[in-house]
Formats: C-alpha cells, sequence, structure tokens
C-alpha cells in the first residue's frame, strides 16, 4: 500500500470546492472579478487583449525602447513624440487599467469601472469560478440574459472610449461558459435554498434594467454587478446551515447599522458578521473532513499523521527549514494533543481546520476571503477595522438589494421590504418583532427590553430616510412609509 502523503495548501482549496462547489482562497477577488466572469460567460466571448496589457506594462519593468516595433504601431499614431513622453503616457494608461482592477466603492472619481466590459481585464482567473457559481444563477434566466447582452454589447463607459477602438481590432475568442449547480457535501440550488431567492433576485433586477440597445445606463450595470458581489457573500455565509442535517429555517441574520452612534446595534452588528464568519469556518471544515475521508485519512493514527506533518510534502509551497516552520509543526502537534475530539481522524480534522484558520501555513481560507470581500463589495464597513466591521451596505449596494425583492410597479409598505429581505436573504434592520425573534433564534442579543427599544426605531428610522433621500420611498400620515420600485 502506498504510504498517504497530505498537503495542507491542498486540502485548503479543495475543502472549498467540496463546500462552497468552487475555490475561494484568494484575498485578492473583488467585484470586478465576479462581475467580467459572470457577464463574459454570459456573452460567451471576449476580446484577446495581450498586445495592449503588453503595451501598457509598467515602463519600470520594460521601457517603451523594449517594445516591438509591431505592438508599436498598434497602439501609436505619432512617431515624433520622445521616448521619455511615451514612458509617461504609458504610465498613465497602466495606472487607470490598474485602477479598475482596484475598485472599492465610493472611489468613481478615481475609477475606470470596466467590470461592465466584456473586453477587458487584467487578471481573467481570479475568481473565476466564483463567477461561475454566479452564472449559473442567471443561466437560465432569458429575460436576464438578454436585457443583459443588450447592455454590454452597446455599454459607453470611459475605457470603452479609451481602448475599445483597440480591442475591436483584436481577435475574438470564444468562452466556454461553465456552471456550477453542486458541490461534493451536496446539491446547491435545493427548494428554498439561499441560491433559488438569489436567482429571483437577479430576475427582478432584469425587470428594472433598460430593454434597449438605444438606452445606456451604467448605473443599472454597477447594481447588476453589486448584487452579484452580495450574492457571492450571502451564499457563502448561509451554504454551512443548508448543509446542515438540523439546520434552521430563517437564514444567517445581517443586522444593518443605521442608527448613528447606537453602540446597541453596531455591537449586534458586528456580532452578526461574526456569528456569519463562523459559519463559513463550519463548513470549511465539512470540507475539509470530506477532503481527508477521500484521501483515505481516516486510517491513520497517531504516529502516522505526526511522521505526515514532518514531511517535506505536508506543505510544498513553504520553505521547509529554519526556526518558522519548526514552530508552526511543534504548534501543530501540540493543536493536535490538545484537541478535545477522541477520535484521531477528528482530532486531524479540527486541528486542520484551526491551522488554516490561524494562517498557521500561511493558508488563506474561505473565511479569509468572505471577510475581505464584505469591505471591497461596500457590505461591511469600517474599511479599515479588521475586527469590528458591521454592515452597512453602500447606496448603490442598497438600491441593488431593494430592486432585487421589489419589482418596477410595485409600490408596498416599508415593513413589507423588510420583512422580503428577511426571508429572501436575512437582511435584517430591527423595526419588526419578527426580525427580533430571527435574532434570537441565532442567539445574537439586543441587550434588555429597555436597552433596544430607542436603537431599534432610530435604526429602523435612519434605513427609511435614506430611502426617502434615495426616492424609494414616500411618508404618508399615521406614521405609513411606502416604498416603490421606480424612482421616476
Amino acid at each position: 500500500m502506498a504510504k498517504l502523503e497530505l498537503d495542507i495548501q491542498d486540502i485548503n482549496k479543495n475543502a472549498s470546492e467540496n463546500f462552497l462547489g468552487f475555490k475561494a482562497t484568494s484575498k485578492s477577488i473583488k467585484p470586478v472579478h465576479l462581475g467580467h466572469v459572470m457577464l463574459t460567460n454570459l456573452l460567451g466571448y471576449s476580446y484577446n487583449y495581450d498586445e495592449l496589457l503588453e503595451f501598457t506594462i509598467k515602463p519600470s519593468k520594460k521601457d517603451y525602447e523594449e517594445i516591438s516595433d509591431e505592438i508599436k504601431k498598434k497602439f501609436q499614431s505619432d512617431t515624433a513624440i520622445e521616448t521619455t513622453q511615451m514612458n509617461h503616457y504609458r504610465s498613465l494608461f497602466h495606472q487607470i487599467l490598474h485602477d479598475d482592477m482596484g475598485y472599492y466603492p465610493k472611489s468613481a472619481e478615481s475609477t475606470a469601472p470596466t467590470f461592465t466590459s466584456d473586453w477587458l481585464l487584467n487578471d481573467t482567473y481570479n475568481g473565476a469560478s466564483v463567477g461561475q457559481y454566479l452564472y449559473t444563477l442567471i443561466k437560465d434566466n432569458e429575460l436576464v440574459e438578454d436585457k443583459m447582452r443588450k447592455q454590454l454589447q452597446n455599454h459607453r463607459d470611459g475605457m470603452s472610449v479609451l481602448f475599445r477602438p483597440f480591442l475591436k481590432l483584436a481577435e475574438k475568442e470564444s468562452v466556454n461558459s461553465k456552471t456550477i449547480n453542486s458541490s461534493p457535501l451536496g446539491e446547491i440550488f435545493e427548494k428554498d435554498s439561499v441560491s433559488e431567492d438569489l436567482q429571483e433576485g437577479f430576475h427582478n433586477i432584469a425587470l428594472h434594467i433598460d430593454d434597449s440597445r438605444q438606452e445606456k445606463n451604467l448605473k443599472q450595470l454597477r447594481e447588476f454587478v453589486k448584487f452579484a458581489s452580495f450574492a457571492f457573500y450571502c451564499y457563502s455565509i448561509n451554504r454551512n446551515n443548508e448543509l446542515e442535517e438540523d439546520g434552521k429555517e430563517s437564514k444567517v441574520p445581517m443586522l444593518l447599522n443605521y442608527a448613528q452612534n447606537s453602540e446597541v446595534i453596531e455591537r449586534a452588528s458586528v456580532n452578526t458578521a461574526n456569528l456569519g464568519y463562523s459559519e463559513v469556518e463550519n463548513g470549511t471544515r465539512k470540507g475539509i473532513r470530506n477532503e481527508l475521508d477521500r484521501k483515505g485519512a481516516k486510517s491513520l493514527n497517531r504516529d502516522q499523521i505526526m511522521e505526515i506533518v514532518e514531511s517535506d510534502k505536508f506543505y510544498a509551497g513553504r520553505k521547509r527549514t529554519g526556526s518558522k516552520h519548526e514552530d508552526a509543526v511543534e504548534t501543530f502537534k501540540e493543536m493536535y494533543d490538545s484537541s478535545t475530539e477522541e477520535d484521531d481522524f477528528e482530532k486531524l480534522v479540527d486541528v486542520l481546520n484551526n491551522a488554516n484558520h490561524l494562517s498557521l501555513f500561511k493558508t488563506y481560507t474561505p473565511k479569509g476571503t468572505i471577510k475581505s470581500f464584505g469591505w471591497r463589495s461596500g457590505i461591511l464597513k469600517p474599511r479599515g477595522n479588521t475586527r469590528n466591521r458591521y454592515y452597512e451596505p453602500d447606496v448603490e449596494l442598497l438600491e441593488a438589494l431593494i430592486l432585487s425583492v421589489i419589482k418596477p410597479d410595485q409600490k408596498i409598505p416599508l415593513v413589507d421590504l423588510l420583512k422580503r429581505l428577511k426571508e429572501k436573504y436575512g437582511i435584517l434592520v430591527g423595526g419588526t418583532e419578527e426580525e427580533e425573534i430571527h435574532l434570537e433564534e441565532w442567539n445574537i442579543s439586543l441587550g434588555t427590553t429597555q436597552d433596544r427599544v430607542d436603537p431599534l426605531k432610530k435604526n429602523y428610522d435612519g434605513l427609511k430616510r435614506i430611502l426617502v433621500d434615495l426616492g424609494y420611498a414616500e411618508e404618508y400620515a399615521d406614521d405609513v412609509t411606502m416604498v416603490k420600485g421606480d424612482t421616476s
């Protein structure tokens, strides 16, 4: 019998795929990546822009004089420009492309939003499998596909003006569109799953998108991608509960924080965010168990496990000499021996999960991915505080969430909007008794009745004020607020 070998990096990556159906182990995933993969899959083609990227590579890495004449002719019409000036132009173009990849909410003044484009992205690999899941959400919806294709094929953003004429002459490449419907741990699109609710959300958003190639609305495309970002986050934090045999019927709560200067609401919102992270960590543990079982690790005893941990194969991606590696191995052994699990296999599952999430061997986990993506996509704030982030969606995302649960011709009470957000996504504001019950079901405390009444009302009023300012809500007598799907 061949000796069993384990690589902690591979186990970590495969655990993500076992759990979610795709790899989510990158701290670099941004909305721009997900939008690009999802929409390129939808279109079924893209343009080869390797020559553009070669021309705009950093001058410090490749001087203008080192670029081939063939490439220069494609992008330079005036040959009399001096090398120094051309390097300056190339540097500016490179910065624009780089800024686009780093798209963050509320930075539109310094960002070219080409995630709405079918032809341009610096890194098409990052977030590829996540984008395939998002494409699966919209694939079979004719309304979504038709409207998005029309918009994508006739968009007019700043980057189109700069680069589209170049790339339209480039070679057109077909895209092999892929879908993700299941993971080794189970089907993704079960009845009443969050994925089904997200599919409906995309459909409702499509109802709000202009149905004409003559109507060009970059904001609508941005909102579509913002909702896609939320879909990735929402699915990831709810997947573990859906895999549980006795999982809760309600979604993992996300308490929005709109009560200014309220420690009660902010603390509870932070706690719901941390709960989401814990759910992802617990789901990853399931993925690790599945992967170890698949590899035949159930037969291992302690001595065999320690032999594997000390081997060169256990962490192939790290230098295996020096005190840092030795310390990591010793820490792993101590964690193993102190585990409360009785079975050797369960001890290994437990320690591998903890070691990954402690980054003992510099692995990056789905939990880390979700935490960083949450603030990159405008779901969580504050951006600079990693420990106490709370839910306060930026305006574009908030609008996308509203449009995902209300149709253009609908007008409903605000309390009904909150009910839909709670049932579909687990989003709470705290303005109804049902929301408080939802929080209690997931052991999220708001303190005593006296402590929480005023903050909950402030939170509700804060959201109402924002919706009124955006044009989605109107206040009437008897404290009735109506929300509509059309702001015109």
